[in-house]
């Protein structure tokens, strides 16, 4: 590899460098921003079931996320 080949793959990783950096903080700046309460529906209830979860109790749930954009 010659010299100058070397100096631009360094520029070009340094370029990369600053553009991941950069990324990395709109990103962040985008996450403060206000976050709504988390909405809880009840889609389905089973009629007939008596047995109610409890705090403490363990449960497992299947959830399928959709992002909100207003």
């Amino acid at each position: 590899m010659t010299r100058r080949t070397a100096e631009s793959l360094t520029r070009i990783m340094l370029v990369l460098k600053w553009l991941s950096v950069l990324a990395l903080a709109a990103f962040a700046a985008a996450a403060e921003t206000d976050v709504p309460e988390l909405v809880i529906d009840k889609t389905y209830v089973p009629t007939g079931c008596t047995v109610k979860s409890a705090k403490g109790d363990k449960i497992r749930v299947h959830y399928v996320g959709v992002p909100f954009l207003p």
